[in-house]
């Protein structure tokens, strides 16, 4: 019989407060047949509404007041299980503008506080996808997923030139979308890693190698950690598809690699627009989806 509701969030690099005074709740199996996804735009902190229903109709909910100690919230990162900080407190309290049913003279609400911001090795990063339990003292319960749309999520890629190896880069570049010169001779290939950058290092200290047993690579250690599903998205001319293959990195299911056949350098000279290919990445655990721009200069 618990309900939640958006109830708003905190953005500490813009400054950020917003407050939704007339959020709508949910409760799955009442007035939601699906499980509860929330969602919400960038935060650091984010503000989810806890109400009890009353009666079978809905119309009254009960009085929360001074009653967040009779609540217990869980809620874990669910790409490595971690806990991610939560309290429970009075909505009134809070934020007077939370006044949004039950009886007419007591306001009902109770606020779940989730901080989702995290300072590792002093850089601040976000969670992305949360779960979380709700509780009452009554053996009620609410579950919902927390879906944080975390945009400017940066990209690392990492070009070879097969012919050239021996002048390959040690570290990864890094954006929103990326650039490959194929204006050189020969094949190449990129290893292309989301979130995290990668870098050469000694067998010892390798996560993957690429080509398997032969250049080791060391990725960035990050928060939220999980897997990844990479695809071919799109593509601006069909000539790009004939010219470009996509494979994971052999049991490393987070990066990939795009080899690109030095023959799209020559297609390309026929067009006068841009020429690329959209990457579709896609967390196995949080379902959160990504695509990656690579625009080949020919």
């Amino acid at each position: 019989m618990l309900q939640a509701a958006f109830g708003g969030y905190l953005n500490i690099e813009t400054g950020q407060t917003v407050y939704d005074s007339t959020p709508s709740f949910y409760e799955p199996g009442y007035n939601l047949m699906f499980p509860l996804e929330i969602e919400s735009v960038p935060a650091d902190q984010i503000y989810i509404l806890i109400r009890r229903r009353a009666d079978a109709s809905g119309i009254d909910f009960d009085n929360l007041a001074n009653k967040s100690t009779n609540f217990s919230v869980e809620s874990k990162d669910i790409t490595n299980n971690e806990s991610v900080p939560a309290y429970i407190t009075y909505a009134k309290e809070f934020y007077s503008g939370w006044d949004t049913g039950g009886t007419v003279a007591n306001p009902t609400e109770l606020v779940v506080v989730i901080t989702n911001s995290f300072n590792v090795y002093n850089i601040e990063e976000r969670v992305r996808v949360i779960d979380c339990v709700v509780k009452d003292d009554e053996d009620n319960f609410i579950r919902f997923r927390l879906q944080i749309d975390d945009e400017n999520k940066i990209f690392h890629y990492l070009n070879v030139n097969i012919e050239k190896k021996n002048e390959r880069p040690t570290f990864s570049a890094s954006g929103t979308s990326g650039i490959i010169d194929t204006r050189e001779n020969g094949d190449s290939y990129t290893i292309i890693s989301p979130y995290a950058y990668i870098k050469e290092v000694n067998e010892g200290s390798s996560d993957f190698s690429y080509p398997l047993d032969s250049i080791f690579y060391s990725r960035e250690s990050k928060y939220t950690d999980e897997e990844f599903d990479f695809n071919i998205e799109s593509y601006s001319h069909s000539f790009v598809l004939d010219n470009v293959s996509l494979i994971n990195v052999i049991n490393y299911n987070k990066a990939c690699v795009l080899h690109i056949d030095k023959y799209i350098s020559t297609a390309s000279e026929s067009v006068v627009d841009s020429v690329y290919i959209d990457i579709g990445v896609r967390g196995t655990l949080s379902g959160l989806f990504q695509t990656f721009r690579l625009t080949f200069r020919g």
